[in-house]
């Protein structure tokens, strides 16, 4: 059960392109997720075998999650991950709907608004994909990075923002039970300290950067 690895990444950087999609949410956050999963995945696969049937799922959702995210593409473009899944990829009719349906429930907004939906034997799968891109949040660079290019701020308010940012959501990720899997739970742990280091560096940084005049 092969990947189409190439014809992904192209779809991928024509979505960029076309959607307007910035470097926080292209290809270097696609390969990000798709690394988290992986890792994820190999670990569980150990404890569930069954889930050798879904790694197609898996690492698909993984690299495509973003191309369709409402902050760049509107919702009724949806329907273009279906044709391409079906009709570039062949993938089978399970396949597709299983995709559409993690990448259109995992989202931090939705999860905290409706809550985990119920995807049945795609459960495991779902969290796999979801907690990857949970984990990529605690790359602060990443948040400034979109703050800068998509409103349009200053380094110093995407970083004031990127903090505010950290403190209410990515600060209590692992309070609020979002981690439903041992690699997603140990990643995040090292992944919050790493981040809270990170954010005195860019303060030093900003400080930097506003009291020195080349």
């Amino acid at each position: 059960m092969k990947i189409p690895y190439n014809t992904i990444f192209c779809f991928i950087n024509q979505q960029c392109k076309q959607f307007n999609i910035d470097e926080s949410h292209a290809i270097k956050h696609s390969l990000e997720v798709f690394r988290h999963s992986k890792n994820n995945y190999e670990k569980e696969l150990l404890h569930f075998p069954q889930l050798k049937k879904q790694k197609r799922v898996i690492y698909t959702s993984a690299l495509l999650h973003d191309m369709f995210d409402d902050k760049y593409v509107e919702p009724k473009d949806m329907k273009y991950l279906d044709t391409f899944l079906t009709k570039k990829l062949n993938y089978h009719s399970w396949e597709t709907k299983a995709i559409s349906e993690i990448i259109n429930t995992m989202s931090y907004s939705k999860v905290k608004m409706y809550g985990f939906p119920d995807l049945k034997e795609f459960q495991l799968s779902y969290n796999i994909v979801r907690e990857a891109d949970l984990l990529c949040a605690y790359d602060l660079d990443r948040a400034i990075i979109y703050s800068i290019i998509h409103n349009n701020q200053s380094f110093s308010q995407a970083l004031n923002n990127t903090i505010d940012l950290y403190y209410e959501r990515m600060d209590n990720h692992v309070k609020d039970n979002l981690f439903k899997t041992d690699y997603g739970l140990s990643t995040a742990q090292i992944l919050h300290n790493k981040s809270n280091q990170r954010i005195e560096e860019l303060k030093q940084l900003n400080n930097f950067l506003n009291n020195n005049i080349i």
